[in-house]
């Protein structure tokens, strides 16, 4: 059975080829403090309002790797005051 999860994608992480890896902070908290597991869903938020879906396809505590499912939101920010 396959779980979701939510993860921050760092402002200038790149997608390549439908492909992203997460930085080490963030592989580490997939890994070992959620324990997610290869074909898990996640959700990745860049706090600039996209939100990709995506499934695990490689991990380990140092670097995740998520592929995109095509799913991508743009949620308008509204500004802080």
């Amino acid at each position: 059975m396959s779980r979701k999860h939510r993860s921050f994608l760092a402002p200038g992480r790149h997608w390549q080829d439908g492909r992203v890896t997460l930085d080490e902070r963030e592989s580490h908290h997939l890994a070992k403090v959620l324990r997610a597991r290869e074909g898990d869903e996640v959700e990745t938020f860049d706090g600039q309002g996209e939100i990709h879906r995506c499934r695990l396809i490689r991990i380990d505590p140092r670097r995740v790797e998520l592929q995109s499912t095509g799913a991508v939101t743009s949620v308008p920010l509204r500004p802080a005051f």
